[in-house]
């Protein structure tokens, strides 16, 4: 969002990754991409505990009272920011495509059907 405040485009990452960040900005939420192949069940969303942290992609971040997902090996995404050992990578064969969505308050537009939308423009994957 701040590139696009800026009048900045942007890049070009990976097909999957940049349809996460076209996600993100039609809803206007916090959306990532997810390599499922690299989660070991079972999964929660829950906040981070005191002293947690995992190694993101920016670098080791702190997880105290952020919200999260983790699985049985820990944390690996939130918000802000995700684990390095889920992000995408040449190789990858099944994601998840998370939307941060608010509990109650309104979004532009349907989560599925934007999604949709922005497949047929640029098909990348199929939506399961």
């Amino acid at each position: 969002m701040r590139r696009v405040l800026k009048g900045n485009d942007l890049p070009a990452i990976h097909p999957l990754v940049d349809l996460n960040n076209l996600l993100s900005l039609h809803l206007l939420v916090p959306c990532c991409v997810i390599d499922a192949d690299r989660l070991e069940p079972p999964l929660e969303l829950r906040a981070g505990r005191a002293g947690e942290r995992m190694d993101s992609m920016r670098g080791p971040f702190g997880l105290e009272g952020k919200p999260l997902l983790a699985d049985a090996l820990g944390p690996f995404g939130t918000p802000i920011t995700d684990s390095e050992r889920v992000m995408v990578r040449e190789g990858t064969g099944t994601v998840w495509l998370v939307a941060y969505l608010p509990e109650e308050g309104t979004i532009e537009g349907d989560p599925e059907e934007v999604t949709a939308e922005l497949l047929a423009a640029a098909p990348v994957a199929i939506l399961r």
